[in-house]
């Protein structure tokens, strides 16, 4: 709902992408009360950042374009080969270091994903910009 009608799809991934690197950072810290703040940061960050990407995937295409699914299964791909790969070196990583070795890899990730984003944001041109009745251009 906020990206829908405040922040854009753009905005909301960039906002849930920042409380998602906080949120690992937060779990790398070996203190409690910053383990719950970062399980917290993450499901908030979540939110806004998964279903927004989806969402900017979407608007690449018109509904009827049969180019359509064949950009989404290439997302999805990239998705599960994501999902496939840390593990396999994690683990030893985490034996080595540390669980908390495992979450500050997951912040550089994601740290990258986002200068990614931000450098690739200029393909996507006006898709998933700050809705034209957004709280945010009335102030």
């Amino acid at each position: 709902m906020l990206a829908d009608k405040v922040f854009g799809f753009q905005r909301s991934i960039l906002i849930g992408g920042s409380i998602l690197t906080l949120g690992y950072l937060s779990l790398a810290m070996p203190h409690e009360i910053l383990f719950y703040a970062g399980l917290s940061l993450l499901i908030l960050g979540q939110g806004l950042f998964k279903p927004n990407i989806s969402s900017i995937v979407g608007t690449l295409y018109a509904k009827n374009d049969p180019k359509r699914e064949s950009g989404f299964t290439i997302f999805y791909l990239g998705i599960n080969i994501g999902s496939l790969i840390p593990p396999l070196f994690l683990g030893p990583l985490t034996d080595k270091f540390g669980w908390n070795s495992g979450f500050l890899v997951a912040m550089f990730g994601l740290l990258i994903s986002l200068l990614t984003f931000t450098i690739g944001r200029k393909y996507l041109k006006k898709r998933g910009e700050i809705p034209k009745n957004s709280i945010l251009l009335r102030l």
